[in-house]
């Protein structure tokens, strides 16, 4: 008997198995979309037009400012903190 119901068990199992192979489990995807490595999690979309503004305020000063200073520190290998005295004192 115990033999019996194993067989029917895994007729079964073997059945239901070879159902669920013939269905597309995963779906295909569409195109991919292109990524946007300026704003790879679309934080801009988030913004407010005055968060925009305090982004590109700081943007305008980490280029002009700092950059200038960490250009030139990495051509010479040194490091001074210059830069961030620029950002504490900017910040008060």
């Amino acid at each position: 008997m115990l033999s019996r119901n194993l067989q029917t068990a895994s007729r079964r199992l073997s059945t239901a198995a070879a159902s669920v192979s013939d269905q597309k489990l995963i779906p295909t995807a569409g195109p991919l979309s292109k990524f946007a490595w300026e704003d790879p999690l679309s934080i801009d979309a988030m913004l407010t037009e005055e968060e925009r503004g305090m982004r590109d305020a700081a943007r305008t000063f980490c280029k002009e400012e700092l950059m200038p200073g960490i250009v030139e520190a990495n051509r010479n290998e040194s490091s001074d903190g210059k830069g961030l005295m620029k950002v504490s004192i900017e910040a008060d």
